[in-house]
């Protein structure tokens, strides 16, 4: 593996240069953790005092050089030196030959692990330093001995103690992207860098591990690490000093917080005696502290826990989570994730006592989207209570999981006669039956069976959002309406009434009217997040849909952002994958092909292990357009193929995205052979019902061409085209690509070599030369006064201001002439093939 790059210490970088410049200190000490990157921050600051003319010096303090006097400090002794006056003699040479070097603003001294360092070259180092013969920089461990002479420098205010805490997020992002060469997923990022808690060299060994073990795998293009990845080699090495020297009490109370943390400490002094739990804490091992009103004990770092766990016997694991799942069993168990920790331990224990629990430990796990986790409680509830609750519970987990097939066995076409919540098994059989085999006439008919009864917004609620997905907006804002306007309606119909509601007035044109919606639901969802945590998620998912059906990019690249990075905090894989998908299909409308790609990839990586909702071929068919549009045909033409087996059923409202997609791919393979002699015919193209139809203005004098309008939210011209001809344009949102490159056009023209719409300027009411950034650029080449808008250079000068823009329709980089037949490059412009959602 590469060597790691130096990043993220550019503020301790500048403080130990400006003290070594100007200030009154003579040495700084770099106090840190092992591997927190003390050592490469020392030899950083010698290389830059080197090169900036200074003399500098570097020592090294080891366990086997401290059993020799001046061991350590050998280098700095003259060579020609002969042993005489003894120590006092070997201290006067070296701070002869260093006073000789130039001073304390001339030379500096590093001293790397100077709590290693034996009594003699200890006394050399500060002796150097206190006389001003050189600037000092060392480095040592915390928690580890230091010898009073070296711990007397801060302490007098000769030397800065600089601590030296974990590595920004940022720079952990760096180093990943470095040794990766390529992006990995959020969730595997988020635990990683959680995991290394900042530190370089833990980092390091994970991920080399990872990549050893086969447990860190490229999968689509994107790096993803094993759920059931342990940490070991080099980071088991790291972790076990801590654990020398511990008596087996102290190290039972630090087995049990590894696998139950947090643990409240009423539940752990029960279970250890207030002696070991004090050892423990003292060792640096265990933190106690308030959380709430609660008070809990937890490892001191991440690392500790993940190297506990995967060395523990599991024999003994066994019986450390028996004795902390009897401990919050007798508990009241007032939090919210209690259930689901003491479900956990009882299945993880091999003993199940509460079988209640661990189903109600099961549904928590749904809402947490851990749904591995969810099917392994509701399998093991129902072999130890078998039921019709428990079959329910465990079809809606394995339909969640894509596992249709074993869904629609466990559940009958009937209620069951001993089921407690016949609403319950009407929503399981109709999210069963439409996103699992597709049949949405059925799933309607068992959902309008049970709307009539107790909870029946709950069925009303789940229709709507069916209806949305299977293309039929206008019903399912209906079905939204009715239920939104109840008064006490159920709290979860509310919360997808108003996610169904939300999307369908997005897709329908009716963003005002989504956007109140939207915020007619959100609090509802908020307040009941401890019963519905995918509540929020479902409502924000429904907005950024309907501000991207409407044309409002900006809207929804901003709910896209914020939801992924919420769904990464939170830990929430399926949502993560979920999210991952609309911000590549919002920033693949923006026109951020590379970042699309990006995301798309790991949202199908994703989608392999969740995809309750059957996203998968969306995705993938989104990924052949987007490799379409980077001019990558074979790989468009794979990705197509990757998605051809799954075959249309639920999710029909994203139909017309997958086909422009499609078209997109054909595209990319290049125009179709004209036989010879055969007449060129003009594109003939029927208006859609609900177009208007304009015409251009006689004074942009081009023949044979008319504007046509698709709609508010064309993907032509996002916001729509205006009704009249002679009306001015409207301005594109700030911070638009538009906006960005010139103000408002006031008339579309189109050039034949791009493939794409032009805008020219209308005398000097649009002013190119005053925009900025790579579309302004694009656009002050390609736009001049007359009676034309382009020529044959303009789109190869478009290319070098603004060289990310890519179509199919346009040759590859470097060429200005289209690669398709002015037959092909029409057919590309069909408003059919623009058609959405």
């Amino acid at each position: 593996m590469d060597a790691w790059p130096f990043v993220g210490r550019d503020e301790e970088l500048a403080a130990i240069e400006t003290a070594f410049d100007g200030s009154d200190v003579d040495a700084v000490v770099i106090a840190g953790p092992a591997g927190v990157g003390k050592t490469a921050l020392a030899r950083r600051v010698l290389g830059r005092l080197r090169a900036a003319g200074s003399r500098a010096e570097c020592v090294v303090g080891t366990r086997a050089a401290a059993s020799i006097p001046f061991g350590a400090v050998a280098p700095l002794v003259p060579a020609d030196w002969r042993p005489v006056g003894g120590p006092l003699g070997v201290l006067r040479a070296v701070a002869t030959q260093v006073g000789r070097w130039g001073g304390r603003r001339r030379v500096a001294i590093g001293v790397d692990d100077a709590h290693l360092l034996d009594d003699s070259s200890v006394a050399v180092v500060t002796h150097l330093v206190t006389e001003r013969l050189a600037f000092g920089v060392l480095t040592l461990r915390t928690g580890e001995p230091v010898a009073d002479a070296i711990t007397a420098l801060w302490k007098e205010e000769r030397a800065e103690r600089l601590e030296l805490g974990g590595l920004p997020a940022a720079a952990v992002d760096h180093l990943l992207g470095h040794y990766l060469k390529g992006p990995i997923d959020g969730l595997s990022r988020r635990r990683l860098t959680e995991a290394a808690a900042g530190n370089p060299l833990a980092l390091r060994e994970m991920v080399h591990g990872g990549l050893s073990g086969g447990k860190l795998r490229e999968r689509y293009g994107v790096w993803r690490l094993d759920p059931a990845y342990q940490p070991g080699g080099r980071v088991t090495e790291l972790v076990a000093r801590h654990l020398v020297g511990l008596d087996a009490s102290t190290r039972h109370v630090v087995e049990l917080v590894a696998e139950g943390e947090p643990v409240a400490l009423p539940a752990l002094e029960t279970l250890a005696d207030a002696a070991s739990i004090r050892a423990a804490e003292e060792s640096g091992l265990v933190t106690v502290g308030r959380s709430g009103a609660r008070v809990e004990a937890r490892l001191a770092h991440p690392l500790y826990g993940e190297v506990l766990r995967a060395g523990m016997p599991l024999t003994r694991a066994r019986i450390v989570r028996r004795r902390l799942a009897k401990a919050l069993l007798d508990t009241p168990m007032r939090r919210r994730d209690d259930a689901l920790r003491a479900a956990q331990w009882q299945v993880d224990g091999g003993v199940i006592t509460h079988p209640d629990v661990v189903r109600v430990g099961a549904r928590q796990a749904i809402g947490w989207s851990d749904l591995r986790l969810a099917e392994r409680l509701a399998r093991a509830a129902r072999n130890a209570e078998p039921g019709a609750e428990a079959d329910v519970l465990l079809a809606e987990i394995l339909e969640y999981r894509g596992k249709s097939a074993e869904a629609v066995a466990l559940l009958s076409d009937e209620p069951p006669p001993e089921t407690t919540d016949p609403m319950l098994w009407a929503v399981t059989r109709a999210e069963t039956l439409y996103w699992g085999l597709g049949a949405a006439g059925a799933a309607e008919r068992v959902l309008m069976a049970v709307a009539g009864g107790p909870r029946g917004e709950l069925a009303d609620g789940t229709r709507s959002w069916i209806l949305v997905f299977d293309g039929r907006c206008g019903a399912a804002l209906d079905v939204a309406r009715q239920v939104l306007a109840r008064p006490g309606a159920d709290p979860q119909g509310v919360i997808w009434a108003a996610a169904g509601g939300t999307a369908a007035a997005g897709f329908l044109g009716r963003l005002d009217e989504s956007d109140a919606i939207h915020d007619r639901g959100l609090p509802v969802a908020a307040a009941h997040r401890d019963v519905m945590p995918w509540g929020v998620y479902e409502i924000e998912i429904a907005a950024c849909l309907a501000h991207l059906a409407s044309g409002d990019l900006i809207g929804a690249r901003a709910f896209a952002d914020e939801g992924y990075r919420l769904a990464v905090e939170a830990g929430v894989p399926m949502m993560v994958s979920g999210w991952a998908l609309f911000s590549g299909l919002v920033t693949a409308a923006q026109g951020h092909l590379d970042v699309a790609g990006a995301m798309l990839r790991e949202a199908f990586a994703g989608f392999e292990e969740n995809d309750t909702f059957r996203f998968r071929r969306c995705c993938g068919a989104a990924l052949a357009g987007v490799s379409a549009l980077r001019g990558e045909a074979a790989e468009a033409l794979r990705w197509m193929g990757e998605v051809e087996p799954f075959g249309a059923g639920a999710n029909r409202i994203f139909e017309p995205w997958i086909e422009l997609w499609r078209s997109w791919t054909v595209l990319s393979e290049g125009p179709p052979a004209r036989p010879s002699g055969t007449p060129r015919a003009p594109p003939s193209w029927p208006a859609p019902p609900t177009c208007r139809r304009w015409r251009r203005p006689r004074s942009t004098r081009s023949a044979g061409w008319a504007a046509r309008s698709t709609g508010t939210g064309s993907p032509r011209w996002p916001y729509g085209w205006p009704p009249r001809s002679r009306r001015r344009w409207p301005a594109p949102p700030a911070g638009s690509p538009l906006r960005t490159g010139g103000h408002s056009p006031t008339r579309p023209r189109r050039s034949s070599c791009w493939g794409t719409t032009c805008w020219r300027p209308r005398r000097r009411r649009w002013r190119p030369g005053r925009s900025g950034g790579p579309a302004g650029a694009a656009s002050r080449s390609c736009s001049r006064r007359g009676p034309r808008s382009g020529g044959p250079g303009a789109p190869a000068r478009a290319r070098r201001c603004c060289w990310t823009a890519r179509s199919p329709t346009c040759s590859p980089p470097g060429n200005g002439r289209s690669c398709c037949s002015p037959r092909s490059t029409a057919a590309s412009r069909s408003p059919s093939a623009w058609g959405s959602a």
